[in-house]
């Protein structure tokens, strides 16, 4: 997206920090992160790096690995906690992705009520699938529970044309009555 133009803005939660070593000259070890910006240590505009003209990040390192019990512990308001912060900024961007661990956590509760949409990735192997149902029921819990509507598409990531296992998964996702609706026509 940008590529094309678009401003875009990328949050990093997951501890493992992949997106933010992906942002070769980023040392998340001397920036702050999501619990700095939650304990209202640093200001979200503060903590956003720049990586490329147009692509600014939000890095994430190890010690987003309290952020749960932070959340949790300091009874933030899930439905609130990430879009308050987002709210200052968002006019600033075309485009804001969070990266979220593959964990349905408070954090990733709090991320997917202040999304506008919530894109999940599935390779083709068991696990994946199983996940994709889990995250299916979570997320209706979660428009439930703060009566809210969490739009949800699927992104069939890792095809490969020679496996069987590929092409096997595809079309359980596509004759699934429950997920061909939420899946991306490409992959």
């Amino acid at each position: 997206a940008n590529l094309y133009g678009a401003k875009v803005l990328c949050i990093d939660l997951d501890l493992q920090g992949n997106l933010t070593k992906g942002c070769f000259k980023i040392n998340p070890n001397d920036k702050a992160i999501m619990l700095d910006i939650i304990k209202d240590e640093v200001p979200i505009e503060q903590a956003i790096i720049n990586v490329v003209p147009g692509l600014d990040l939000l890095p994430s390192s190890l010690d987003n690995g309290v952020l749960d019990n932070t959340l949790t512990l300091g009874r933030f308001p899930l439905d609130r906690v990430y879009r308050e912060k987002l709210d200052k900024i968002k006019s600033n961007y075309d485009i804001i992705l969070i990266d979220c661990p593959p964990a349905l956590t408070a954090s990733v509760t709090a991320a997917t009520l202040a999304s506008d949409l919530v894109i999940s990735p599935v390779t083709p192997d068991e696990h994946s699938f199983s996940g994709l149902n889990l995250l299916y029921h979570e997320i209706q819990d979660i428009e439930k529970k703060y009566r809210t509507s969490i739009p949800l598409k699927i992104v069939f990531n890792k095809f490969d044309t020679r496996n069987n296992l590929s092409h096997d998964k595809l079309n359980q996702i596509k004759n699934s009555s429950l997920f061909t609706q939420y899946l991306y026509q490409s992959y």
